[in-house]
């Protein structure tokens, strides 16, 4: 199964996320919204630069003329469900934020239809995550961060490694449960991931793992899945899944619930720990970190409010219930006879420096081109940000490193549109 943007041709096309240029308006929202200005601008159409790109999906959940998708992978997972091969299916605690109540009952039912063998919560792979961090934090180095959410991961190697010394050696719970299903299963059975993160594509295949992940669904996968294959959750009996988290793993998706996670994974006094989420306040902690004193580990999640937000989600409900709900599931510790993992060996990730290679720019290069948009003086820069960019200068920088053109620029547009239809009127007899 192919998406519009495989179909095309551009800078994006082999990329996660992809672009349909003929819906790209032209609206530079993409641009104002990518924490990380990796949107390129070429004869007005927007295309993701994979090199600078971390994955977040802020332009593919805001972009209004729904321009920006992600790569489907449903051909893959029904390929693999029809192999004849084992198939298990680990499935983020953020479901609890996805389906209803009465839907999470019949969820694991739902699955089983399909064709997975085994279905487990992801959330007892956070368990081993919260358990082996909780382990390693009075030797590591303060502070120490975890690196269980890939975009974060994917922020730090590439725009910022000085603190790829802070990451310990610990995996996702992704990762942790897919280890863990392959021990517990056998090294034959594929595992198939479902949760509301795309960055969770690029993990999967990242080197140091070994394809432990065979496939990767967003929920939102899931669900034109269900509707391909004509599942109905209201046909369904209620079921259970096939293990049982404790209960502090299903937390994991919210700001600070490794923490309260790691509370209950060890029997020793956590250290100070600080959670952050949402881009801006994980940059300003990755360019403060050197400087941070009392805090001993800092849990951090890219989307604002946790995965409950994640671009792979398709949430029928509003934020708050959504957050509500993974309390709730939390708290929700149905007691029966499943699988539980013991302490394991957990792969762990090779951090590496991935820096973008960009053009450098000059001060005389950069006020040059300050003046053909206009801006020949400082009190000319509006920094308005109509063209994507915070202010006049990053905009003008962008334009000498070819990720922008000169015409984004409205006011000056507007002034030279005026100019024009000035001298029309001046040339023109009465």
């Amino acid at each position: 199964m192919t998406t519009v943007g495989e179909q095309e041709a551009g800078s994006d096309r082999a990329w996660i996320i992809r672009t349909d240029k003929a819906q790209c308006r032209d609206c530079y929202r993409c641009i104002r919204v990518c924490p990380v200005k990796a949107i390129r601008m070429e004869h007005g159409q927007a295309t993701i630069v994979p090199e600078r790109c971390v994955l977040c999906g802020a332009c593919i959940r805001e972009c209004p003329q729904h321009a920006r998708t992600y790569r489907n992978d449903i051909g893959t997972a029904l390929a693999l469900l029809r192999s004849g091969r084992r198939v298990a299916a680990s499935v983020a605690p953020a479901f609890a934020a996805e389906f209803s109540e009465w839907e999470q009952r019949r969820l694991p039912a739902a699955l089983r239809v399909l064709g997975f063998d085994f279905v487990g919560e992801t959330a007892a792979g956070a368990e081993l995550v919260a358990g082996r961090t909780a382990s390693l934090l009075s030797a590591a180095a303060a502070p120490s961060l975890g690196v269980s959410c890939p975009a974060v991961l994917r922020l730090a190697e590439l725009y910022h490694p000085n603190a790829l010394t802070h990451i310990l050696p610990v995996c996702s719970p992704m990762i942790a449960h897919a280890t863990a299903l392959k021990q517990h299963l056998g090294e034959d059975v594929v595992v198939i991931f479902i949760g509301p993160c795309i960055a969770k594509k690029w993990e999967a295949e990242r080197e140091e793992y070994g394809g432990v992940v065979d496939c990767v669904l967003t929920f939102g996968e899931l669900r034109d899945l269900f509707h391909e294959e004509d599942i109905d959750l209201n046909c369904l009996e209620e079921a259970l899944f096939d293990d049982a988290p404790r209960g502090g793993g299903r937390l994991f998706p919210l700001p600070g619930g490794m923490t309260s996670c790691m509370h209950g994974a060890v029997d020793v006094p956590v250290p100070a720990t600080m959670a952050l989420s949402g881009a801006e306040d994980v940059r300003t902690m990755f360019v403060d970190i050197a400087s941070i004193r009392g805090v001993r580990h800092i849990e951090t999640l890219f989307c604002s409010h946790g995965c409950v937000d994640g671009a792979g989600a398709a949430p029928t409900s509003g934020l708050l219930d959504r957050l509500a709900a993974v309390h709730r599931h939390a708290a929700s510790r149905i007691i029966h006879d499943a699988v539980r993992y013991e302490d394991m060996a957990l792969p762990a990730p090779v951090v590496r420096v991935e820096a973008p290679q960009a053009k450098a720019v000059t001060e005389s290069a950069l006020r040059e081109m300050l003046s053909r948009i206009g801006k020949a003086r400082p009190e000319d820069e509006l920094n308005c940000g109509a063209c994507g960019y915070v202010s006049c200068r990053d905009k003008a920088a962008a334009v000498l490193q070819g990720m922008a053109e000169v015409d984004m620029c409205m006011p000056h547009m507007r002034r030279r549109a005026e100019q024009r239809s000035d001298r029309i009127i001046e040339s023109t007899p009465n």
